[in-house]
């Protein structure tokens, strides 16, 4: 994951998936979530034509591909 803080929130520009970096068009979703004692950041992005939801663990400050929606 490689991206930008903006204004003091982190805002990312390009993600790596399966040894290809795909690069951030859009972001069309950034929220905060709890599940249990765990915060979340997600990001729901736009890139080469599909949508993907990236989930970053604040706690072990790792980073996750939750979904892909592709057109087929």
């Amino acid at each position: 994951m490689a991206g930008v803080f903006v204004q003091g929130s982190f805002r990312p520009k390009k993600f790596r998936w399966q040894g290809r970096v795909f690069p951030i068009e859009e972001i069309t979703l950034a929220a905060v979530a709890r599940d249990g004692g765990i915060l979340y950041q997600h990001f729901s992005v736009m890139s080469k034509g599909n949508l993907y939801r990236l989930r970053y663990n604040r706690d072990s400050q790792h980073w996750q591909l939750a979904e892909l929606w592709c057109e087929g």
